[in-house]
């Protein structure tokens, strides 16, 4: 597992790759989260010198790994793949969603959703903070109802906390997020909530963070409104809430206003 593009292409194929070293008819396994496009250029390079290509990057984090419960999205060959089977079985929950670049068309999708689910999870706990409640109840909560999901479970406590400890880098996400950005750009598909959710890590990134993990984007929020989050709807060191929404309708009389 490498972590991007030019790192697997130089590996592969630059001087003294594996493709040099392989013999026909090896099957390479590559659990990285590069772009599908450039996966499917090495599979076709790896295809002309006889060598079998899977791109197989996986989600569930270390705890997933040392458990063996990774989620495997893989593409490729579907012989390659029967080749792979025993392998990937070991690792996790294999799935063999197409031809070579699926897999990493797969982990896209995975990684949008789960930037926007953390930036939501991160909304929820600072106005949960801003409006006097205890974050952990509220999470407790949540987790209890339709909002439950891996991602609250595992992170929600750590951003509640100020944990930061990566288990996913920032760095890595950003790196995904532009990946399916450009893919998205090129094929005319948009995508505003993933550009604003990389826009929100990118700010994080711009402080000097970009080492911490994923979940830590909670300190852009922490940033935007003010660390110390008081009761009754107060924020320490930071504006009070408008009495009306900007370009409320509301009558002048009633909103006191004389002219």
């Amino acid at each position: 597992m490498l972590p991007d593009t030019p790192d697997v292409e130089a590996v592969l194929l630059g001087p003294g790759g594996l493709a040099e070293l392989l013999p026909a008819g090896a099957l390479v396994i590559d659990t990285s989260s590069i772009a599908p496009d450039a996966a499917r250029r090495l599979a076709g390079s790896l295809a002309e010198r006889g060598l079998a290509f899977l791109d197989a990057p996986v989600t569930g984090g270390p705890g997933g790994a040392q458990a063996g419960t990774l989620g495997i999205m893989v593409g490729g060959d579907a012989a390659a793949f029967a080749r792979a089977r025993r392998i990937l079985d070991a690792l996790g929950r294999p799935r063999h969603m197409g031809p070579a670049g699926a897999g990493q068309a797969t982990k896209l999708c995975n990684q949008i959703v789960v930037a926007q689910h953390l930036v939501a999870v991160a909304e929820a706990i600072t106005l949960a903070r801003f409006l006097g409640l205890d974050p952990e109840a509220v999470l407790e909560v949540l987790v209890g109802g339709a909002a439950r999901s891996w991602l609250m479970e595992t992170f929600g406590a750590r951003m509640a906390a100020g944990d930061p400890t990566p288990a996913f880098r920032m760095a890595l996400m950003l790196k995904d997020l532009r990946l399916a950005q450009e893919t998205a750009f090129a094929r005319g598909v948009p995508l505003p909530a993933t550009g604003l959710a990389a826009s929100l890590m990118l700010a994080q990134a711009a402080a000097g963070e970009a080492g911490l993990g994923h979940h830590a984007v909670i300190r852009v929020y922490e940033r935007l409104v003010g660390r110390g989050a008081g009761r009754g709807g107060e924020l320490a060191g930071g504006p009070q809430a408008p009495t009306s929404a900007p370009g409320s309708t509301q009558p002048e009389e009633q909103r006191g206003e004389k002219r």
